[in-house]
């Protein structure tokens, strides 16, 4: 049966070009294959007719047009604009490593201006945790003339107590004092003698305008557990209201002891948007006091 068909098939190929004026002829030999299968494929046991021929004819040539068409303009379209192909590959890769050391730039400067304040409480006030005590929290600079140091009011104490601060690069601590506490907002000031700001340490800018974009990427500077001068990287996730005077932005940035008074900085505009306050001891929840 099958050489049967392949009579067939080849009986139609000569009948093909009987009445097809020669056209198989001057066609190149991988054409006329590619016709040959195209026909074969659509031979059903009955001789064609001559416009079945054509049509067939036709659709070979425009089947086979069409892969060398699109395998002759890739290549040229490769070769001419390999370049540019390379350049759309390394383009974002250089932006991410551009953006990387952006990053880094702005954590290395914000740590600068981030202080570890360690407060002697010497007789505590009713808003004080205890009658008296020691801790360690963290302030960053806002005003390098006047020597302002912004942190949390339960790391600078409420009752007679002692400060201390030091900048990274320091070797010795500096005596500072309170200038304003606020046990609301849970928000001092805290002051510094000029001239002990080391040199090239600039301020952070507050964002007091800022609005609450959840899955906005921040970082922190603070003292967790001691690591001083530690960097998180995180988001802002969400709000909460405690129903004092406003709410608090929540976020997954490192939370614990030694990290209150942190600045919390958005990448996007690197400024603070917040203050690390504090945190769930039985999940990663954290909670910043507003810029505003």
């Amino acid at each position: 049966v099958q050489m049967s068909n392949e009579n067939k098939y080849w009986g139609l190929a000569d009948q093909f070009e009987s009445y097809g004026n020669g056209v198989l002829e001057k066609m190149t030999k991988s054409k006329r294959k590619t016709q040959q299968r195209l026909i074969r494929d659509r031979y059903t046991g009955n001789p064609l007719t001559e416009k079945e021929w054509i049509e067939a004819v036709k659709e070979a040539e425009e089947t086979d047009y069409r892969k060398t068409a699109l395998k002759d303009g890739l290549l040229s379209w490769m070769r001419e604009r390999g370049l540019l192909v390379l350049l759309l590959i390394i383009a974002p890769i250089a932006g991410l490593a551009v953006a990387s050391e952006d990053r880094s730039q702005n954590i290395e400067s914000a740590t600068a201006a981030t202080v570890l304040i360690k407060t002697h409480l010497n007789h505590g006030f009713l808003e004080d945790d205890d009658a008296h005590g020691r801790w360690e929290g963290t302030g960053f600079l806002i005003n390098r003339e006047r020597g302002w140091i912004v942190t949390n009011a339960h790391v600078a104490g409420y009752g007679p107590a002692s400060l201390r601060v030091r900048f990274e690069t320091d070797d010795a601590f500096s005596e500072a004092k309170r200038l304003f506490v606020d046990s609301k907002h849970d928000v001092a000031v805290i002051q510094i003698a000029p001239e002990a700001i080391p040199e090239g340490v600039s301020t952070l800018e507050l964002d007091c305008d800022y609005e609450l974009s959840r899955g906005e990427s921040v970082f922190s500077i603070g003292h967790p557990q001691d690591q001083y001068f530690t960097s998180s990287l995180g988001v802002l996730s969400g709000e909460k209201d405690f129903h004092v005077d406003g709410s608090f932005f929540t976020t997954d940035l490192v939370t614990e002891s030694g990290s209150s008074g942190g600045p919390v900085i958005a990448e996007r505009t690197n400024k603070v948007v917040g203050m690390t306050t504090s945190g769930f001891t039985s999940s990663d929840l954290g909670f910043l006091t507003k810029s505003s």
